[in-house]
């Protein structure tokens, strides 16, 4: 998987208020996690991820991921890059390319909100907002809910 080196949220304009609005309502309309309030951590989210920050986290091979810090994937997508024909042709290790959003934390109640959001062909891709509940050393998926598909 290659991953973008600054972090996002996808396809939402987050300089839109209409659109984030609609998110945010359909959002909180769709994750429900019982005894919990998802607004403030979404409100968080949005707020928090307002500005792209380079992600501190290096490739990982052994764990399926690499951290695009030359541009050496997204430059297939630049003009006249070839897209993602040309990538797989030239890398046909790689799967997709992964924006994520700079996580969100409450820690009264251990839940973290991150968006992730994968496309590997022009109809093949999604993006979610996720969320989890910290346990131990484990992430337990508590629901996601589908910003986007192509």
């Amino acid at each position: 998987m290659v991953v973008e080196p600054k972090t996002g949220l996808g396809h939402l304009d987050i300089n839109n208020k209409e659109e984030i609005n609609q998110a945010r309502e359909y959002i909180k309309k769709e994750l429900i996690i019982p005894e919990y309030d998802i607004f403030a951590l979404l409100d968080a989210l949005f707020e928090l991820n307002r500005e792209s920050i380079s992600l501190e986290i290096e490739s990982d091979m052994q764990q399926g991921y690499v951290i695009d810090r030359d541009n050496h994937f997204m430059k297939y997508f630049e003009k006249n890059g070839g897209g993602f024909k040309k990538l797989y042709q030239e890398n046909p290790k790689a799967f997709g390319i992964t924006v994520v959003s700079i996580p969100v934390y409450d820690e009264k109640s251990n839940i973290i909100l991150v968006y992730l959001g994968t496309q590997a062909e022009l109809l093949a891709g999604a993006g979610w907002v996720i969320a989890y509940r910290i346990e131990g050393e484990k992430l337990i998926e508590l629901g996601r809910v589908m910003l986007w598909i192509s």
